[in-house]
């Protein structure tokens, strides 16, 4: 019996109880499973404060940026692959999204705004962006990346096989 067919026969059942047909009420009720309380979370662990736990954050997000400062040594990363011209200073771009994840410093590069800006609008188009994305993960040997980078081309080829 599904939550919402339960749902229909308490309401059915109080409608019953209404009309002056308790006993009938009862026994429809009776049928039905027991309403159980979900059981209470267990108290939270004594550990790092709120504060604590986004000073870390914080300091793992500047210590990332700081490697893919370092790796860029001030020009632009897409540069590479894309071949249009750089505009306007670096970005810290999170290739694939933040998302719920802690920071890494192979998923991230230092792109131009100009570049951050194309690559939000998908232009030239999002596969080519992958396949630059590759290319930078493939000249700083990180495999994890490169793996990611070719299972979104493949589904960029199906979904889009004009484009290939």
């Amino acid at each position: 019996m599904t939550r919402t067919e339960e749902k229909r026969l308490r309401a059915f059942a109080a409608t019953l109880r209404g009309s002056g047909l308790d006993m009938r009420a009862r026994e429809l009720e009776e049928m039905l499973p027991k309403r159980t309380r979900r059981p209470a979370s267990p108290p939270r662990a004594p550990g790092k404060s709120k504060e604590e736990r986004r000073q870390e954050k914080r300091e793992a997000r500047q210590a990332t940026r700081k490697l893919c400062e370092e790796r860029a040594g001030g020009y632009c990363e897409a540069a590479l692959y894309i071949h249009s011209r750089c505009d306007g200073p670096l970005t810290w771009d999170h290739y694939w999204g933040r998302g719920k994840v802690p920071p890494n410093h192979e998923a991230e590069w230092m792109i131009c705004r100009g570049h951050h800006d194309e690559k939000g609008a998908g232009d030239p188009t999002r596969q080519r962006w992958h396949e630059a994305f590759r290319e930078h993960a493939l000249r700083h040997g990180y495999a994890e990346q490169i793996d990611r980078c070719d299972r979104f081309i493949a589904l960029e080829r199906a979904q889009h096989p004009e484009a290939a």
